[in-house]
């Protein structure tokens, strides 16, 4: 019972700390780290004039809407590494 319950827990800290993690950073020096859900392995970035548009998208998503971006004169680009954007 005590290696099940270990199996268990060991399970749920591996996945935490295989999702992947998005960084963003605002005109304020404000930070935030988003945990995205497994099925989103991209991080989504889009620079607007005063801020910085983060967000967890799957990877056709994320393609889609940077082209869209793009499109309006947005940069915009998308990554699958943790902490991609900080710098």
């Amino acid at each position: 019972m005590k290696l099940l319950l270990l199996s268990v827990m060991l399970v749920a800290v591996l996945h935490s700390a295989a999702a992947l993690q998005c960084y963003t950073r605002d005109g304020n020096g404000l930070t935030t780290v988003t945990t995205c859900r497994e099925d989103q392995t991209q991080c989504l970035y889009i620079k607007l004039p005063s801020s910085m548009v983060q967000e967890c998208k799957t990877g056709k998503q994320c393609q889609e809407v940077a082209e869209e971006a793009t499109a309006i004169g947005y940069q915009a680009k998308c990554c699958s590494e943790n902490l991609c954007n900080k710098s």
